[in-house]
């Protein structure tokens, strides 16, 4: 459940241990940023960590790990490829606090799709 994960990321990050996550909450090709669970924002914003944005696009959009697919069956898909290109960007590390955790969830998904958008117009040259 979204409330074990988030307890379990809450024991993670007060260790010390950074965390990746997919605030999405789900999965799709990456043709446009949907919106963002709050709950990690707020999490972030109560325990004061930062949060760094990540931007990801794939050249392909296939090798995005979508839905109902097999995880194990993807990736080996994936490792089976000759290449595989991915852009990344990586935003600089904020610490968040005064906003709502719905109010800054938002602000980086609209960051974040704009890093994507750049990554876009990249690959587009």
């Amino acid at each position: 459940s979204k409330a074990r994960a988030l307890l379990r990321v809450r024991t993670v990050l007060r260790d010390g241990v950074s965390a990746l996550v997919f605030p999405e909450g789900t999965t799709s090709r990456g043709t446009e940023v949907l919106p963002f669970q709050r709950g990690i924002f707020g999490l972030a914003k109560k325990l004061k960590v930062p949060i760094v944005p990540v931007a990801i696009h794939y050249e392909d959009p296939l090798c995005a790990w979508v839905g109902e697919d097999d995880f194990a069956l993807h990736y080996a898909r994936m490792a089976m490829r000759r290449e595989l290109a991915i852009r990344l960007m990586v935003g600089e590390p904020t610490y968040v606090q005064g906003a709502s955790a719905a109010a800054i969830a938002e602000g980086f998904r609209c960051q974040i799709a704009d890093m994507k958008r750049r990554l876009v117009e990249k690959t587009a040259i």
